[in-house]
């Protein structure tokens, strides 16, 4: 019974650790997105 609570305890926290590294992604894609945006707004 312990492992099984370990396992999910693990899985639980390898999914956050993704979740949390997907959202500092997106977060970067979407800074470097607008920088592109506003640099193609300047230049036109």
């Amino acid at each position: 019974m312990g492992f099984v609570n370990a396992w999910k305890e693990l899985k639980k926290y390898k999914f956050k650790r993704v979740v949390s590294q997907v959202c500092q992604t997106d977060r970067l894609a979407l800074y470097l997105g607008i920088r592109g945006a506003v640099k193609l707004e300047w230049d036109t």
